[in-house]
């Protein structure tokens, strides 16, 4: 017998059969199934080698790559973005080097996430975390990518729910220095309608909530107290109703922007899991969420990066996202119809590891839904 073929079942890819019993079809079967296995490392190690000679390319190509973007942030013609604190290579002159590798060279000129998405989330990272420089810096950055004042101006706006009216409101300040600056004539609008009814603002926020996550109640660890629920209808209405609904900025740009303040924040809980599952729902792919994480890295830390990029390994790998590569998006009211399904992915206390049955889920949202009722009419 062919030597592949004994060492193939003395490894266990084959049991149950003495070798030398086997017929000479199966064994030519098996000799074929072992070169077809020969083929395919072959061609993931050539896959592998490849990647590995772009990865490990010069230090040298990387840092004329990270200059191309540096000169791209910069606005071209000349201009180089030298960083938002350039008196900070005075004391470390090793840095300008290390990111113009590391970060412009290796991480903004990755092509698995639009450069636009990159200049928004570094923006909403500096807003949460309350860095003026840099906030100055970068919404020149994200103005010379091609994102818009009146996007910038949502951006700022949205941060305000996500890291304080403090953060949102100095962010405003020097966006409009920067635009006075820079000769940009922006135009404020009034956009929000005071005469709507709560309870009008209230369904337009439970609908906008549910394009990302139809379980929009789902994630209590127990029974809400009568202040968190009151919150919540807040939120519904002012944070989902009157933000997330605002024109001016797209529906993922938003979900990029609230998963960085996210991980800014350190939510390495149900809410950054929640939001990725609504990101994959609304066509954001499996790598535009992993490329977001990754450039965090760099302006949240490695840490708390890292710690995203694994709770979205295991959204990817739940249910109702592992089906298939990129596009599974099955009906979420049907599985939750069907009698014992079980939905995984957030924690709620109803279920173990992260799991809830269909029938249990139903009633908890009919009961919120009730208490909801009880204190604010939500309309017909």
């Amino acid at each position: 017998m062919d030597q592949k073929v004994i060492s193939l079942i003395e490894k266990g890819q084959v049991v149950e059969h003495d070798p030398e019993e086997l017929s000479d079809k199966v064994k030519e079967e098996l000799i074929d199934l072992v070169q077809t296995i020969e083929n395919q490392e072959e061609t993931n190690s050539g896959s592998k080698a490849v990647v590995k000679e772009e990865s490990m390319a010069t230090l040298d190509d990387r840092f004329e790559k990270g200059l191309e973007m540096r000169q791209r942030l910069g606005g071209g013609q000349g201009r180089v973005f030298r960083g938002s604190v350039p008196a900070a290579y005075k004391l470390a002159p090793d840095m300008y080097r290390l990111t113009t590798e590391c970060l412009y060279g290796s991480i903004w000129s990755r092509p698995g996430l639009d450069v636009r998405y990159r200049g928004m989330a570094t923006l909403t990272a500096s807003v949460v975390q309350l860095a003026g420089p840099q906030v100055r810096a970068y919404i020149r950055n994200a103005l010379n990518l091609g994102v818009t004042s009146e996007e910038i101006v949502e951006i700022l706006m949205m941060s305000a729910f996500y890291g304080g009216i403090p953060a949102s409101y100095n962010a405003l300040a020097i966006a409009k220095e920067v635009f006075e600056e820079s000769g940009i004539s922006f135009t404020a609008s009034t956009i929000f309608d005071p005469s709507v009814e709560p309870g009008t603002l209230y369904e337009r926020g439970i609908a906008k909530h549910r394009e990302l996550m139809p379980d929009v109640f789902a994630y209590y660890s127990v029974e809400p107290t009568q202040e968190e629920h009151e919150l919540d209808i807040l939120m519904q209405e002012y944070l989902w109703g009157a933000i997330w609904t605002r024109p001016g900025l797209d529906m993922n740009s938003r979900i990029i922007c609230a998963l960085t303040a996210q991980v800014v924040m350190g939510r390495y809980d149900q809410f950054i899991r929640r939001m990725i599952e609504g990101a994959l729902r609304n066509g954001i792919t499996r790598t535009e969420i992993m490329e977001l994480f990754m450039h965090l890295a760099f302006y949240v830390g490695i840490l708390p990066a890292r710690s995203a990029m694994n709770i979205a390994n295991t959204v990817f790998r739940s249910p109702e996202f592992s089906i298939s590569s990129e596009s599974a998006n099955p009906n979420y009211d049907d599985l939750l119809r069907t009698p014992g399904h079980r939905v995984a992915g957030t924690r709620h206390f109803f279920g173990q590891e992260g799991e809830v049955t269909a029938h249990r889920y139903e009633s908890y949202l009919a009961n919120i839904l009730e208490m909801g009722s009880r204190l604010r009419p939500v309309g017909d």
